[in-house]
């Protein structure tokens, strides 16, 4: 709810490219995930609502936003790093895991968030330098 409020809104504009903004066309204005529009009336309609909210209030609702974000995100590397090492590091599935297994789970989750962290660090300085240049 405080996601798509957030979105609808333009308090938040593409993060990680899941959420794109919508240029003015027609009838349609705002933010869109695939499939779907968000129609002008009501884009109108939460601006005003919005416009109501006081900076702190809008403060808030961005710190929500985020931790919902970083939540989504830190959920979506666990999900992503246990397939990956258990496709490579579990070939026949069973009760417990033997010592090389261990081992290769270690250390792809090791190389996993090695990588995770590096991609992230270089998304978010290419970002900033974006910022700093608009």
């Amino acid at each position: 709810m405080v996601l798509s409020v957030a979105l609808r809104s333009g308090l938040l504009h593409n993060l990680s490219g899941v959420f794109t903004k919508v240029p003015s066309y027609g009838n349609y204005r705002g933010f869109q995930t695939p499939g779907s529009c968000v129609h002008r009336e009501t884009r109108t309609n939460m601006e005003m609502a919005l416009d109501n909210l006081s900076s702190a209030q809008k403060d808030e609702l961005m710190s929500q936003v985020k931790q919902q974000i970083a939540l989504a995100n830190a959920q979506e590397l666990l999900t992503k790093m246990t397939e990956k090492c258990f496709k490579k590091c579990i070939s026949k599935p069973g009760t417990e895991l033997d010592s090389s297994e261990q081992k290769c789970i270690a250390m792809c989750m090791d190389r996993y968030m090695d990588s995770w962290n590096l991609v992230s660090r270089t998304y978010t300085m290419r970002i900033q330098k974006e910022q700093y240049k608009g």
